[in-house]
């Protein structure tokens, strides 16, 4: 484990903390990360992190309870196991592996899910949750209005390289979007934008 610089209680703004192995140990085994700073795990175990204020969370391996990204700050998940997520007060996520056992969404919150898995789905106040993948299937209980997905039920498809994934969306409030977008789709649209732009200078 090695911290650059990092004391209990700080506030200090460019920390950046490494967790590689071991556990951290920050109050109730808890580690902020506040006022710009980063925090990257890819390894070990913590109970729980939370970032605020514009700061951002990385986690590409490892265990972790409990995740909280709050007033802007951001978290980019690509690996490890997390048990719950939760995603409030415009806050920002990318996930693109790793397991959530447990993903909320609220506040004005996004989050874009383009790999890995969430096994349960809750999103409100206003949050938007995007799947970029193919092949969507919609359990019972849902259904489309374009891209987004209405209703509670099972969601499945699989990831732009083939793996499969299924979500369980629980809690679908009319304030929230959940939306599940054909990465093939927009791959095409982005393509056929750039053959445009060549057509317009010729």
């Amino acid at each position: 484990m090695t911290t650059h610089p990092f004391n209990e209680g700080t506030k200090l703004a460019k920390v950046f903390t490494t967790l590689s192995d071991g556990k951290w140990h920050c109050g109730k085994h808890e580690l902020p990360a506040r006022n710009s700073s980063a925090v990257v795990m890819y390894g070990g175990s913590v109970d729980y992190i939370e970032s605020f204020n514009s700061s951002s969370v990385n986690v590409s391996g490892g265990s972790l309870y409990c995740l909280a990204t709050n007033q802007s700050g951001s978290a980019n998940i690509s690996g490890g196991s997390i048990y719950g997520f939760s995603a409030y007060e415009s806050s920002s996520a990318n996930i693109s592996g790793g397991n959530v056992h447990e993903l909320g969404a609220g506040t004005s919150s996004t989050i874009n899910i383009s790999g890995g898995g969430a096994d349960k789905l809750y999103a409100c106040n206003f949050s938007t949750v995007t799947f970029y993948g193919q092949n969507f299937l919609l359990g019972s209980g849902l259904t489309f209005d374009g891209y987004q997905v209405l209703g509670t039920g099972i969601l499945s498809g699989e990831w732009v390289d083939g793996t499969p994934w299924s979500v369980n969306i629980w809690g679908n409030e009319p304030s929230a979007t959940i939306r599940a977008i054909p990465e093939p789709a927009t791959l095409l649209l982005l393509g056929l934008g750039a053959v445009m732009l060549r057509i317009r200078k010729h």
